[in-house]
């Protein structure tokens, strides 16, 4: 099978435009991971050529069990061999993107991965989606790329990653977050023989110390064995199943109603509630999708813009440094935000005309 590489796509630069939507959300739940300074020597991930082999087949199965017609990243150490990627199946195309790893400084890697990430991440912007492969046992390029997929709003819902690594389960906690709040899959290759890999998932805010979930296995014999009833790629927010709290930002509107109430999912808190559009649509997402909130005001009393220090102020900077899960209110969608944080489109809108003419006219 032949396909062109991604490498040789061109990258167009995505027009940016200002548009003003009627209830929009900004949502960045996801912390970034704490960056690792390399206590594990890495390990070659792929010994030989008929382990390289045995991947291609690996990474196929998993494509085929979940097929999406996109464009497939491969981004590995350039030390790491890895099969020819014309044996793998990506109809749309393969782009192949390498650092340097193998145990250099981690400032060094970091560099390295943020450029990478900058890359992949104009290939994301002009298309239509895409799955990603992380081929590595390099703690500090795990943990990089972690840290700059989030910075860098790489990995949004349409996006897939699978993370293809050796490395002991007890050190899951270096890429934890990017699996459970993306669209991710870990294939952890066993040191058993024959080659096995098993599949992992996890999900949002899952309780400090609980493993992911075994979902499937692939051994050579038996192809994908699958151990769940769950599929490989599920809708992770379509209900929290810890009902975790999130913490809501916004601006009350000097004519907006509002009223403190005691909190009834937390017994002796109090609670801000504003009677309006927003305030009914966030409380009734909330029950839909099983969280439960607490409304913070930003200090500043802004709705968001980037001062001339760069520092991003209002409800717009409490979600880009985490302090917020949500914003919530009337945004203008400008270059700069979409930048920094992810906006929930409109379902609802409306317009608004008005037709003027001279007193007297016809």
């Amino acid at each position: 099978m032949s396909h062109p590489l991604l490498t040789d796509h061109p990258l167009f630069t995505e027009t940016s435009r200002a548009s003003v939507s009627a209830i929009i959300f900004l949502w960045m739940m996801v912390p970034v991971a704490t960056f690792t300074t390399g206590s594990l020597k890495p390990e070659k991930i792929i010994d030989d050529d008929c382990e390289a082999a045995k991947v291609v087949n690996i990474l196929n199965a998993v494509l085929g069990a979940a097929p999406q017609e996109d464009f497939l990243i491969i981004l590995k150490e350039r030390c790491t061999p890895f099969p020819d990627v014309s044996e793998l199946a990506a109809p749309l195309g393969v782009g192949l993107f390498e650092v340097a790893g193998n145990g250099q400084d981690a400032n060094v890697t970091q560099g390295q991965v943020s450029r990478m990430v900058r890359q992949v991440h104009q290939l994301r912007q002009v298309s239509r989606s895409m799955t990603m492969v992380m081929v590595s046992n390099d703690p500090d390029f795990l943990t990089a790329f972690a840290t700059w997929s989030f910075k860098s709003r790489l990995m949004v819902w349409s996006t897939r990653l699978l993370v293809l690594t050796r490395i002991p389960l007890d050190c899951f906690h270096l890429i934890r977050n990017i699996l459970a709040m993306t669209n991710s899959m870990l294939l952890h290759i066993t040191d058993s023989s024959p080659l096995r890999v098993n599949m992992y998932l996890d999900y949002p805010y899952s309780p400090p110390g609980t493993q992911p979930l075994s979902v499937a296995s692939w051994s050579p014999n038996k192809g994908i064995n699958k151990n769940s009833p769950m599929p490989f790629y599920p809708d992770k927010f379509l209900r929290l199943s810890q009902r975790p709290r999130l913490v809501v930002s916004r601006v009350v509107i000097a004519t907006e109603k509002t009223a403190v109430i005691d909190d009834p999912d937390h017994p002796g808190e109090k609670k801000i509630v504003g009677f309006n559009a927003e305030n009914e649509l966030i409380e009734t997402i909330a029950k839909a999708m099983n969280f439960t909130i607490k409304y913070v005001a930003p200090p500043d009393g802004q709705w968001g813009y980037l001062d001339d220090n760069g520092f991003w102020t209002g409800m717009i900077g409490m979600v880009y440094r985490k302090e917020a899960d949500i914003a919530l209110g009337l945004f203008t969608m400008t270059p700069e935000r979409y930048g920094v944080v992810e906006f929930y489109l409109p379902r609802l809108s409306a317009t608004f005309a008005r037709i003027m003419a001279a007193r007297g006219s016809h």
